[in-house]
């Protein structure tokens, strides 16, 4: 069988399998939250650019990522449920290009690069399953990563473009470094190192390079001044001098980075070790995604807030920083080819039993949100207005809920009251521990 059909009959079954997930995931926390605008529920483009004009103004600057949540929000759930698992299999695709460098097909790395996210995602449910999260980490990630592979293209072939597509570049760099911080800083930091080496060889930008760099500088500064961002960093109150906050934030980062990239850390170290053990040159997109790795890592110093979802994009540099080094590693074809397959068969075992459990789990959270509406809209029916229900929680990584809240107490808690006005009943809260 053909190198392009066996790629395309394994992205058919990772999009199956991450559809089928995405299938028995429900709205959860922020969802509820953003299917509204200024003026009630969100019905129109035009309720989705006024809420994002106040959303800049006064909590961030992830626009890009809330304007495709809050379409999705506004549709029907069964096309995000669609798109989101082709924008996934897009993802792995593009991750699989960026590796491969235009050199012989391997479609099997596709199914590594696949294991490697499941495994290594610290909230992977939350990054790729939950509708806000995966609009805010795969959506954006997915558009980076089309950024990536074109400039990479681009800047090999070193050829004029016309003016159209040197501005559709140019608007795809806004999109691309208009994702989200770290995401958006570490880009930059790759195209400003290429932009110095070029400069220390004394070579010219072309016109669609310099039209995607401006483009991506252009995104990230909207992203970052927006007002939003500082009226919300208000609500984190510390007086610790700057300096100390920050150098205290780097240590608890990297020990966090020692929690969640340990493994991969290894794998390249052992990789590394490979090359000059063998004195092979190494490549030098490994050190642009290296300093895409470290910016994407210590530029949440400034940030007071550092969820597990926001590690995607550094699991993601990850598997392009050793995958790279594989598949340029200078071994017996033969012998790369038996690594790859016992790969794929060793962790096929693991990830099997392992997507058991998250369906399970995943299965169990979705069937109690359906018993949990059909019970309020049974008792809206018989004029009740005030609910109270267990708290539900998921146990797997994988799951689009783990290490999301649910219920509260207090029937006064935000989130509480968010579900109260999307059932349209007076209020609803966690039943209270006996």
């Amino acid at each position: 069988m053909k190198a392009q059909k066996k790629i395309i009959i394994i992205l058919f079954i990772i999009f199956i399998v991450m559809f089928a997930l995405n299938m028995i995931t429900p709205l959860i926390m922020d969802d509820f939250n953003y299917t509204y605008g200024l003026d009630g529920k969100i019905n129109s483009l035009k309720d989705i650019l006024e809420y994002q004009k106040w959303f800049y103004f006064n909590w961030g600057g992830r626009n890009i990522a809330h304007i495709f949540a809050q379409f999705f929000l506004m549709n029907n759930k069964i096309m995000f449920n669609v798109l989101n698992a082709g924008m996934f299999t897009l993802m792995i695709y593009l991750i699989y290009e960026i590796i491969r460098e235009g050199k012989k097909h391997h479609p099997l790395y596709l199914i590594l690069i696949f294991f490697f996210l499941w495994f290594f995602t610290p909230a992977f449910g939350q990054a790729f399953l939950w509708l806000t999260g995966s609009c805010n980490y795969l959506w954006t990630t997915t558009i980076m990563l089309i950024f990536l592979n074109i400039f990479i293209r681009i800047t090999e072939k070193e050829k004029e473009y016309n003016t159209v597509k040197v501005i559709l570049f140019g608007v795809l760099g806004i999109l691309a470094g208009w994702t989200n911080e770290n995401t958006g800083a570490s880009l930059v930091f790759m195209l400003l190192a290429y932009v110095f080496i070029k400069i220390l060889k004394k070579e010219k930008l072309t016109r669609i390079q310099i039209a995607g760099i401006v483009g991506v500088l252009i995104g990230f500064i909207i992203m970052i001044v927006a007002p939003g961002n500082y009226i919300r960093g208000n609500g984190f109150h510390d007086d610790t001098f700057i300096l100390l906050k920050w150098l205290k934030r780097a240590l608890s980062i990297t020990q966090t980075a020692t929690n969640f990239l340990g493994i991969p850390i290894i794998i390249f170290i052992v990789l590394i070790t490979i090359y000059f053990y063998k004195k092979q040159k190494i490549n030098k997109k490994i050190y642009f995604f290296f300093i895409g790795l470290i910016i994407s890592i210590y530029s949440m110093v400034v940030s007071p807030h550092f969820p597990e979802r926001s590690w995607t994009i550094m699991i993601i540099y990850m598997i392009i920083l050793c995958g790279i080094l594989f598949n340029n590693i200078k071994i017996k074809e033969k012998l790369k080819k038996f690594i790859i397959i016992d790969a794929v068969i060793i962790i096929s075992f693991l990830f099997v039993g392992s997507y058991i459990l998250t369906f399970k789990d995943s299965y169990h959270f979705y069937n109690n949100w359906q018993n949990r509406i059909e019970t309020i809209k049974k008792g809206k029916k018989e004029g009740i207005k005030e609910f109270e229900f267990e708290p539900m929680y998921t146990r797997c990584k994988q799951s689009a809920s783990y290490g999301l809240g649910d219920l509260y107490p207090s029937k006064k808690d935000p989130n509480n009251k968010t579900y109260a006005r999307y059932f349209g009943i007076k209020s609803i809260n966690a039943r209270p521990n006996k």
